[in-house]
């Protein structure tokens, strides 16, 4: 009598089940197409859109699950989709939901998205839904929106505080993202990582910008600091106890040295430094220095530091008008500590600069003029050097000093130059060019829409060279361009 009063219980139950298609644990909602109890192991098994929703709204969306009544836990073991109560998506296998303990685990490969589009793949992971705190362990993958990676042995997640806390960080940084040069590869490693809105710290960091060709191996220059911090409302770079080495011997140490974080256009302070490398020279650091003067005025300050020979000091002046713009180029070294007869001594220079006036500009007519100046002591002193700058370049073979005036309505223009050239790759007095003048003259003297339009264009043109010789040249062409007609066989003809 006994057996048949359970048995008509547990049928009753199981057509409860079946009606309402949902069962309701402590703190724990949970709903699907299909609900039946295995009568051996007494679980409850959801077949078909489960959904398990707890009181902190954390969301579960699987095909089929397991809910064990006594224990109070929900197991997952096909595909599992979990809406965290901030917004994080979990995509995982083999879930454990120990609702007691406010614990959602796997043991599988996961791969979580934050509420800001960054993708983090785990091998296993523990969310603790009380404290809105996940934690993994093993090989930890970030992905951010910007395409840079970052890699973790171990991370915690304060969805709450919106913090991030991990070990041992190899960051890769996508170029793009830093406004650096694509063969760059810049990445940072450290002991130790934390990750807030308002600032970042790295343990026992370690940057470099070098070329990657093996994850492992020693890049050519790097910056070590014990504590790298990065203040995001100043737009900061921190390094505490920082050292630059090259080829992984100490150059130079810096008890405190910051910079402006990429994201920064205009702010005084240190720029990523870069290394260079000369068969001549030796190797070399790069330490630009940027000093914001004023809203319409700045100046960087480059030294290049050699190993073997004296440095290099760079400097760039720019400074905008109101309706000119004015950069001054220079650099200047003591020359070759050692000479010899191919490494004479004595210091070597160059000044650039150039300015730029729109004199007038209504929309019809524009007026510009433009003062060129180019200037080195030594012939091989910009490819020896590796210079390059907004004006000068190692590449650079003719100097140019020259005055260029334009002046252009919609009818006519008028472009009047007068400058000198000089060639650096010749060695005598053959490589100066003068022009003096050179004028372009252009108008518009008829355009008749019955008959076609009728153009002039002058050019006089007073060249020296070659030392001595000089041509001079006087050029009028008149260029006439009928309609279009058609005649009577089918033909198109312009004049």
């Amino acid at each position: 009598m006994k057996n048949k009063k359970i048995l008509l219980i547990s049928s009753f139950i199981f057509i409860v089940l079946n009606i309402f298609n949902s069962v309701f644990a402590e703190n724990l909602n949970i709903k699907a197409k299909n609900i039946n109890i295995d009568k051996e192991t007494k679980l409850i098994i959801f077949e078909g859109n489960v959904i398990a929703i707890d009181n902190n709204n954390n969301v579960l969306e699987t095909e089929k699950a397991e809910y064990n009544k006594s224990e109070d836990t929900l197991i997952a073991k096909q595909k599992v989709k979990i809406r965290t109560s901030e917004g994080y998506e979990i995509i995982s296998e083999n879930i454990y939901f120990n609702n007691i303990k406010g614990i959602i685990s796997s043991n599988r490969n996961s791969q979580i998205t934050d509420i800001d589009g960054n993708i983090i793949n785990v091998e296993m992971f523990e969310y603790n839904r009380n404290k809105n705190l996940l934690f993994s362990k093993g090989n930890i993958k970030i992905i951010d929106v910007k395409e840079n990676i970052y890699k973790f042995s171990e991370i915690y997640i304060d969805e709450k505080k919106n913090k991030i806390i991990g070990s041992d960080l190899r960051a890769f940084f996508n170029p793009n993202s830093l406004g650096s040069n694509s063969k760059n590869d810049p990445r940072i490693f450290g002991n130790s990582i934390s990750i807030s809105e308002d600032k970042s710290e790295i343990g026992k960091g370690v940057f470099t910008y070098c070329q990657l060709k093996d994850e492992d191996d020693c890049p050519a220059w790097s910056l070590q600091a014990n504590k790298i911090t990065h203040d995001t409302a100043k737009k900061t770079i921190y390094y505490d106890k920082a050292v630059l080495k090259v080829y992984d011997i100490p150059i130079f140490y810096f008890p405190k040295f910051f910079h402006p974080d990429p994201t920064v256009k205009r702010k005084t302070g240190f720029l990523p430094p870069s290394f260079v490398d000369s068969k001549n020279l030796g190797t070399g650091t790069v330490l630009p220095y940027y000093i914001d003067i004023a809203p319409d005025r700045d100046l960087t300050i480059t030294p290049k530091l050699y190993s073997k020979e004296s440095p290099l000091m760079l400097a760039e002046y720019r400074r905008d008008y109101e309706k000119s713009f004015l950069i001054l180029d220079a650099g200047f070294t003591e020359g070759y500590k050692d000479t010899s007869l191919k490494k004479k001594g004595g210091s070597k220079n160059h000044f650039f600069s150039n300015y730029n006036v729109d004199l007038y500009d209504d929309g019809k007519t524009f007026s510009n003029l433009e003062l060129k100046v180019q200037k080195v002591s030594n012939d091989t002193y910009l490819k020896i050097y590796d210079v390059k700058t907004s004006l000068a370049d190692k590449n650079t073979d003719v100097l140019e000093t020259l005055i260029n005036y334009n002046y252009e309505t919609d009818e006519k223009s008028l472009n009047l130059s007068m400058g000198m050239f000089e060639n650096i790759t010749i060695n005598d007095n053959s490589r100066y060019e003068y022009y003096f003048p050179n004028i372009n003259y252009a108008q518009n003297l008829f355009n008749d829409d019955s008959i076609g339009s009728l153009d002039l264009n002058s050019n006089l043109i007073v060249r020296n060279y070659d030392i001595n010789k000089q041509t001079e040249q006087l050029i009028n062409d008149f260029n006439f361009n009928s309609l279009k007609w058609i005649d009577n066989i089918g033909f198109k003809n312009q004049l």
